[in-house]
């Protein structure tokens, strides 16, 4: 299915999800929550795109149904002009090569059983991309561009010898190693204190200046989003409020929640690298 925009890489038309909650032991009834309520957004490539709201608002919802994790109730979700939904097989696996996610803790995302090497190394292993000389290789490179340096101080690590900001590197590193399009950014600094928020920040905007990344950056810090994001979209109870250029929503919010979220953040900002 044709996007019609050259510039489209990710379009969600009309997507709406809900779950079941009420049902327990005693109480057999069930009630439908509506996650999300007939979201339309369109993300181009190469920008970072910002989904803005509190929490239980559907933001995560969102970032599960583009990486194809759950699949919506109705709508439809086009990324690279394939309706994702309908992936199977090949396709899905080709499909997880070109989309990566970084969790909100790395703590929790990263196996404390594994290496820094194995972690990042894990999905060459399971695409069968390179030897084990190469996949080092390309390890080594990340770590390096990252941070992490030098390389082979961490390559025998494991998560619990890092500090949270190292962690989040390493989590960032095994969703780059694939080589990704696009990466779901979810609450990526959630877990870090200021000062290593910036810096997960500016590798994200060298991400996508340099190699050209799409994000879907998702945050309920409306000042990390002016700071990061090129639009936004502001989501209240499953419903999008306001969308557009993320300075032209901060500095002349149209919605009373976007205001709202406004006076409720700090503001800050860096010289991006």
């Amino acid at each position: 299915m044709k996007t019609g925009r050259d510039d489209t890489i990710l379009e969600i038309n009309d997507v709406s999800k809900y779950y079941q909650t009420g049902r327990s032991l005693f109480r057999k009834t069930e009630k439908k929550m509506t996650a999300l309520d007939k979201v339309s957004l369109k993300i181009n490539k190469g920008e970072i795109f910002g989904l803005v709201g509190k929490s239980g608002s559907g933001k995560s919802t969102i970032g599960r149904l583009v990486l194809n994790l759950e699949k919506p109730d109705s709508g439809s979700i086009i990324f690279a002009e394939t309706e994702i939904n309908s992936l199977r097989g090949k396709s899905l696996k080709q499909f997880r090569q070109k989309m990566q996610m970084i969790c909100q803790d790395p703590y929790q995302s990263l196996n404390p059983y594994f290496s820094v090497f194995d972690t990042i190394a894990e999905p060459l292993v399971i695409h069968n991309i390179g030897d084990k000389k190469e996949q080092l290789s390309r390890v080594q490179e990340l770590l390096e561009d990252f941070g992490l340096s030098p390389a082979t101080d961490f390559l025998d690590r494991y998560p619990h010898q890092l500090s949270g900001g190292q962690r989040q590197r390493v989590a960032i590193a095994r969703a780059m190693v694939l080589k990704p399009e696009f990466i779901v950014a979810d609450e990526p600094t959630s877990m870090l204190d200021a000062t290593v928020s910036i810096q997960i920040y500016s590798i994200l905007a060298h991400l996508k200046k340099y190699a050209g990344i799409t994000f879907l950056f998702i945050t309920h810090n409306i000042a990390a989003a002016r700071l990061l994001c090129d639009r936004i979209a502001v989501l209240n109870e499953g419903i999008v409020v306001e969308t557009g250029d993320c300075e032209s929503i901060v500095d002349n919010p149209a919605s009373e929640y976007t205001k709202a979220l406004i006076q409720a953040q700090p503001s800050f900002s860096y010289e991006s690298a």
